[in-house]
């Protein structure tokens, strides 16, 4: 402390003298306080037109403008004039008298120190509550990481916003990997049970693989991160974008060849359309978490969609499924024994 007292004796002493002034002056009037804005104008003015404006030129030519609109206006208002000096100036003598009180500042020692304060600081065993800044910006996910990290391994019990915040974050993300997961699998099991056939089940999921892809891919582009309400997202991708693939493959299964000149395709996308339009007004709510959900959900769908009607066909023409090829001769044949059965 005492380096930091030894600069304050010395403001102190320069500001002496100022203390010792007897304020005997009366409060100027109306015609004093215009008298000083236009010499303030004719000062600027003079000042920019030498060029020594430098820098500050754009400020000095704003300024000059309002002090010659505000002279114009309120003329020979005294209120007006009263109010622009004490909106200028009429908290100096609270400040001056705030400092005055600081440049007395003396030694400060553990008893100085307010009980309510120190119980806060000084635990009943003597131990020292410590606080520990980073040096770099913790909205940056990295530099939380390593400052999490860093303070961790000096004090693995230490705590408060950024452990919070950076542990809350990886509870986070694990759960949503586990809800992937739990949901990759479920829906893969519920295919199996559906198709009967690992080559469908393929097609299907193959459009999600690669709209989530071009989905990681548009958030790299645009700089979209994950957050805590729009990483549901993932899971959310796998559950919405079978749908489309299960119907396609089905109707391929039934027409083949035919699968684009059906109605299936118009009625995915009609429905998914209306899927994008619902998660993606979201986008407009004030809740910044809710509209990266809308936005990053309608980015999602929508390309999940392109690769439903675009690359799932292409597939399925690859492939051979349906009635055209041998592969789906076999449920084409047990359609219509099944019709030939209910033939009375």
């Amino acid at each position: 402390q005492q380096e930091k007292l030894d600069i304050i004796e010395e403001v102190s002493l320069v500001m002496l003298p100022v203390w010792r002034i007897k304020d005997t002056a009366k409060a100027p009037d109306m015609a004093a306080r215009r008298a000083s804005a236009r010499a303030l104008q004719k000062a600027i003015g003079t000042a920019l037109s030498a060029g020594n404006a430098g820098t500050l030129k754009p400020r000095l030519e704003r300024l000059a403008r309002a002090l010659a609109a505000f002279d114009t206006a309120a003329a020979a208002q005294a209120k007006k004039w009263a109010a622009l000096e004490n909106a200028l100036v009429g908290g100096l003598p609270a400040r001056m008298a705030s400092l005055r009180e600081a440049l007395n500042a003396g030694p400060v020692r553990l008893g100085d120190i307010p009980h309510s304060l120190r119980v806060r600081e000084v635990s009943a065993s003597g131990k020292v509550r410590i606080f520990v800044s980073p040096k770099g910006d913790l909205r940056d996910a990295d530099t939380l990481q390593q400052f999490v990290d860093q303070v961790s391994a000096v004090a693995p019990n230490a705590t408060g916003a950024p452990v919070v915040e950076h542990r809350a974050g990886d509870e986070v993300v694990r759960a949503f990997m586990t809800a992937t997961i739990i949901a990759g699998v479920l829906i893969i099991l519920a295919l199996l049970a559906l198709f009967r056939r690992v080559l469908d089940v393929l097609l299907v999921m193959t459009p999600v693989a690669i709209a989530g892809a071009m989905t990681i891919g548009v958030m790299v582009i645009f700089d979209i991160s994950f957050n805590f309400a729009n990483i549901i997202v993932v899971p959310l991708l796998i559950g919405l974008g079978v749908a489309s693939g299960i119907h396609l493959v089905m109707r391929a299964r039934k027409d083949g060849q035919e699968l684009m000149g059906s109605s299936t395709p118009r009625a995915i996308l009609f429905s998914a359309l209306t899927t994008v339009a619902s998660f993606g007004s979201l986008m407009v709510s004030g809740h910044r978490g809710t509209a990266s959900m809308g936005e990053l959900l309608t980015i999602a769908i929508s390309l999940t969609l392109i690769c439903a009607l675009v690359v799932l066909p292409g597939l399925v023409s690859l492939v051979g499924v349906g009635k055209s090829k041998n592969n789906g001769q076999n449920f084409a044949r047990g359609e219509g024994e099944r019709q030939e059965k209910a033939t009375p």
